[in-house]
């Protein structure tokens, strides 16, 4: 995948630099020479749109979340049985990090949220 260009701000060794990469990406900012390419503006007179998922853009006016939140739910299928599934997004994280969770890792790492859960989503009905 590619991304760019963004400033190197420190050689780390021969072959590690550190980049000046924007907080939202959650990457680590310490590469190795070999993952890195120099950035060569497009030959083209005309710019090339890229067309982009919106999941996948991240405006620069998101900001982290103030509060734990579930997003989403959905009951996933196997052969022999089907389970509830959440996209939680925690405090301080910005929405595009959240999880898909397990009930039972709801209950253990979130148990403020499934009351919420449990009142607004009717799958999980006689569930406790």
């Amino acid at each position: 995948m590619r991304y760019g260009p963004y400033l190197i701000t420190e050689q780390l060794g021969a072959n590690a630099f550190c980049l000046d990469l924007p907080p939202y990406m959650g990457l680590h900012p310490v590469f190795n020479v070999d993952k890195l390419k120099l950035f060569e503006p497009s030959l083209l007179d005309e710019i090339e749109e890229v067309q982009r998922h919106p999941d996948a853009v991240i405006p620069d006016f998101a900001s982290p979340l103030d509060e734990d939140k579930i997003f989403e739910q959905q009951t996933k299928k196997t052969r022999t049985s089907s389970f509830d599934s959440f996209l939680v997004g925690r405090k301080g994280q910005y929405p595009h990090q959240a999880k898909w969770i397990t009930l039972d890792r709801l209950r253990t790492a979130f148990p403020h949220l499934l009351e919420k859960a449990m009142g607004s989503i009717t799958s999980l009905g006689g569930r406790k």
